[in-house]
């Protein structure tokens, strides 16, 4: 027979340590069953019930500290092998978030010099200054998904030895969040003006437009919602439609590391992986959410579907392949 507080002390083993759950949780249950049975002795219903609600408030009081106690224990407190991992892990994330980053930037200012250096109008376009100046205005367009996929490198090769642990995992969900919380902002505000700073000082540059002067915004230097708003006003359905979809896809783009971070992790634990199987593994998710997301408003402009629907359908997909790799049977070898 189950008593008073004996379901709050099995969810204390799940989420606490041995140590604070005997330290704090198990007196404040003992004295909620001792006030309890007290008042049923005496035969007021009314103490029964203060008893109830006076213990489990204590009880929950005490839960939430003991395991604030044991989040910042953990948090401080790492294996020499994790801290190795959790180490390379970031020097990785960061030298492949910088190394596609550059290659990215490079690759469209080298469409742009090719365009223009052919009729020789502007020799000095290929200066280095030029190429790094126009660069820092494609950079938060470009890490919408280099960092992204930095983070889901760093993360398989964290994961990928002896250094494997919950806390790694932790560590690498945190990180996915937050990466998605700043994608968001860049999204939604940096990359609309910085695209429009850049066609601004292009345009003058070529065509010998005043700098000072307004140039009227393109798609790219438009906010995510003023694409809808002058799609709906000056383009047909369809062209409203596609850029709608954008707008979605755009939104659903912020949280991309999650998703991608999700199945590395699934991955990580569920199966054996060793050496560079699971980068090559990483690679291949992120090049298939890439893929994915990107092709949505093409896709979408051909079946019709709702755009929402549309833009998310690729991370909804990614979050049931997670919950599936997560739900199948531990390897043996992981196990032992």
């Amino acid at each position: 027979m189950n008593r008073p507080g004996d379901g709050l002390r099995r969810l204390a083993s799940r989420v606490c340590s041995e140590r604070n759950r005997r330290r704090l949780i198990d007196p404040a249950i003992a004295d909620l069953q001792a006030e309890l049975a007290a008042a049923r002795r005496d035969g007021s219903r009314w103490r029964t019930l203060r008893s109830l609600v006076i213990g489990y408030v204590s009880i929950g009081k005490v839960l939430v500290v003991a395991a604030y106690c044991d989040l910042r224990h953990e948090a401080f407190t790492w294996r020499p092998e994790e801290r190795s991992g959790a180490w390379q892990g970031v020097r990785v994330a960061a030298a492949a978030t910088a190394a596609t980053t550059v290659l990215s930037i490079v690759s469209v200012v080298a469409r742009i010099n090719a365009s223009f250096l052919m009729s020789d109008w502007h020799p000095w376009l290929a200066d280095l200054r030029v190429r790094m100046w126009f660069g820092i205005y494609l950079l938060p367009s470009t890490l919408a998904l280099t960092l992204p996929l930095g983070l889901v490198l760093g993360t398989a090769w964290a994961l990928r030895g002896a250094g494997r642990s919950g806390k790694l995992g932790v560590a690498a969900a945190v990180l996915a969040t937050a990466c998605s919380l700043g994608m968001f902002v860049n999204n939604v505000w940096l990359t609309p003006q910085a695209s429009q700073a850049f066609r601004q000082i292009a345009i003058a540059r070529f065509f010998h437009w005043d700098e000072d002067r307004p140039l009227a915004r393109g798609v790219d230097g438009l906010t995510l919602g003023e694409r809808i708003v002058t799609a709906r006003q000056f383009g047909l359905p369809r062209n409203a439609r596609y850029f709608e979809t954008l707008y979605y896809k755009e939104l659903a783009l912020t949280v991309a590391a999650i998703p991608t971070v999700g199945i590395v992790l699934a991955l990580a634990y569920r199966r054996r992986w060793c050496g560079a199987r699971l980068v090559v593994g990483g690679v291949v998710v992120f090049t298939l959410y890439y893929t994915a997301i990107r092709s949505v408003p093409y896709v979408n402009a051909l079946f019709e579907a709702p755009p929402a629907l549309a833009a998310w359908l690729p991370n909804a997909l990614f979050a049931v392949a997670t919950t599936l790799f997560a739900a199948s049977p531990v390897s043996a070898r992981i196990a032992r």
